[in-house]
């Protein structure tokens, strides 16, 4: 996962915050005219290369905001490698056919 600006945040999956710049708050800025309910914290994800926000997770002040979805690209592309090499074969094996009838 890559930013705009072309700093990598991770490789191989989807669990970008792990390589963004974290900010954890327990009350937003008062001009924003929001107030946390108590036990709540926000954490606010940075670009390390050029500061763009990058996403924002409210969540309980003792827990770590989860990930919205973990995917293991490398099994991804690996499965997508199998399924491109089992097309071919039908289509070879398809091709090899005797299509004529008796």
């Amino acid at each position: 996962m890559v930013t705009k600006a072309g700093f990598i945040l991770a490789t191989g999956h989807t669990r970008w915050r792990s390589g963004a710049v974290a900010r954890t708050h327990e009350q937003l800025p008062p001009e924003h005219r929001i107030t946390l309910h108590e036990g709540l914290a926000v954490t606010a994800y940075f670009c390390p290369a050029s500061g763009t926000l990058l996403g924002l997770d409210v969540h309980e002040r003792a827990a770590r905001p989860p990930e919205d979805a973990v995917l293991d690209l490398t099994s991804f592309e690996r499965l997508w490698q199998e399924e491109a090499l089992r097309q071919h074969n039908v289509s070879a094996h398809n091709e090899g056919e005797d299509n004529g009838s008796d």
